[in-house]
């Protein structure tokens, strides 16, 4: 397409000399005065044309700058000609310097449209591997759930504890997101696992008190024993009387009931109190069940404050003076002044 660019800029060229003979041009040809074509078809960029008789190239001026087209060693012609097409098809045709020509706009028309198709096949093939992975975890969750369902089936497990399973397998699931943690760090080596465990767990570990001062060796044995334990809402983490096999690290709690709860019950104990000095009367001394209402109720939020709060850090509020609910202590007896009669 070079060479053609080429030879119709000759006979552009002929046809405005005088005396030019079109069929000169052609090899075997009887030879005539051709030496005008020296000036004729100069190789100039495109900004470089400052006349209507200049003949523009457009984008085969890469071909005929540096006569790749005039020289026969093939390797040469086909290594410069791979570039040149894989340059252009990468870039979208963006590099492209057309002239006028309607064959050559169409040509660097399919160039452009062969590279929006090339980027589109890469792009595509990416998001049809992440399309393809996610696809994969979701039917094997699809597969998961079908396998448990089919196993309470069988097992006839009632309807509540089948709930629970179910909201306990999507809580996992948004967790993790089906990547099994602990079977992707057994398959690191030991050192590798040494420092992934320390990263997790180290921090957690230190803020115990018990284990603040522990020595380094032992801190890491612990934290390579430690496990991520999910518990599902409603779930029993230990029961009273049960025995303890295991120590747990909470790192996320739904805390929110846990402080409206005790809130009610201070709550309620506050009212207790309230209606028991009520009935006692303004001027009358409190009763037993005042004073044991009191006692409680002062017990109980003590112990909140101290389990809410850290070790060292409890401050106690200020609390009511409780003079009109204590008795006093009355004086001690005068013996010196009785009679030894």
């Amino acid at each position: 397409m070079a060479i053609e660019r080429k030879k119709i800029c000759w006979q552009t060229a002929c046809l405005d000399h005088n005396g030019c003979n079109r069929g000169d041009l052609y090899c075997g040809a009887g030879r005539g005065d051709t030496s005008f074509l020296n000036s004729s078809c100069q190789l100039l960029e495109t900004n470089e044309i400052k006349s209507p008789a200049d003949f523009d190239f457009g984008i085969f001026l890469d071909a005929l700058r540096p006569h790749v087209a005039e020289h026969t060693d093939f390797s040469r012609k086909f290594f410069y000609c791979f570039w040149w097409g894989w340059r252009n098809l990468s870039s979208l045709g963006q590099n492209l310097n057309t002239s006028s020509d309607v064959l050559e706009i169409m040509f660097s028309l399919e160039i452009s449209i062969y590279g929006v198709i090339l980027v589109s096949m890469f792009i595509g093939s990416g998001l049809q591997k992440y399309i393809r992975s996610r696809t994969g975890r979701l039917e094997e969750m699809t597969v998961k759930r079908g396998e448990i369902e089919q196993w309470m089936s069988h097992r006839m497990l009632p309807e509540n504890l089948r709930a629970r399973i179910r909201r306990h397998e999507q809580y996992k699931w948004q967790e993790k997101r089906g990547v099994e943690e602990e079977s992707l760090i057994s398959n690191f080596p030991k050192d590798l696992r040494r420092d992934i465990k320390r990263h997790l767990c180290w921090t957690l570990l230190t803020r115990v008190p018990l284990f603040e001062k522990m020595d380094e060796q032992l801190l890491d044995a612990m934290c390579s024993r430690l496990k991520p334990v999910l518990y599902a809402e409603n779930s029993f983490i230990f029961r009273e009387g049960d025995p303890i096999d295991e120590m747990l690290f909470i790192m996320k709690v739904w805390r929110r009931h846990y402080r409206r709860k005790i809130e009610k019950t201070l709550q309620e104990a506050e009212d207790r109190l309230q209606n028991a000095l009520a009935k006692e009367g303004s001027g009358s001394s409190p009763s037993l069940a005042a004073t044991i209402y009191a006692s409680r109720f002062a017990t109980n939020m003590l112990r909140n404050l101290r389990r809410n709060q850290p070790h060292n850090t409890i401050s106690l509020p200020n609390l009511p003076p409780l003079g009109p609910l204590l008795r006093q202590k009355p004086a001690e007896p005068d013996f010196s002044a009785e009679n030894p009669s």
